[in-house]
């Protein structure tokens, strides 16, 4: 039985999802997870992952700080449970991300540029910075053509 804050909100079905997700980003097979097999599976869903590292390593540390109890830089399945537990993970989140692409794409082109993107953020009640805009735009503009698709 799991003695984990999170592990109460999920079934017995999604605990074993998660215990092969889990094992499956294991790579060094030491049953914890190090950072770079966190930033793998924070990276992914069960059934998507993209072909290159997106999420900035820094962000990997302040997570696995966060939830490393025991301070040995890496985490167990209880405190990946907790993590999950804490929506830390993609699950769902791509139609999300999709249909929010799709919204700010008022053209209908298929692509986003980053006066469409600066537009969108303009909506919101907090929007980042036109630096931090352009910076996330460069972060998805992967052939520097200044369009991003959606």
């Amino acid at each position: 039985t799991l003695e984990s804050r999170a592990a109460i909100s999920f079934s017995a079905a999604d605990i074993e999802d998660l215990r092969l997700r889990y094992e499956a980003a294991d790579i060094d097979g030491d049953s914890y997870l190090n950072a770079e097999e966190l930033r793998g599976v924070l990276e992914c869903t069960d059934t998507f992952c993209l072909d290159r590292h997106w999420l900035p390593m820094e962000q990997v540390h302040s997570i696995l700080a966060t939830y490393d109890v025991e301070g040995k830089g890496k985490i167990g399945f209880e405190q990946f449970i907790n993590l999950a537990g804490d929506q830390q993970l993609l699950e769902g989140k791509l139609e999300e991300y999709l249909e929010a692409f799709s919204g700010m794409d008022k053209d209908g082109s298929g692509f986003i540029d980053v006066q469409e993107m600066t537009a969108y953020f303009q909506t919101l009640d907090s929007s980042p910075s036109q630096d931090e805009i352009e910076s996330m735009f460069d972060q998805g503009d992967l052939n520097d053509d200044r369009m991003v698709p959606t």
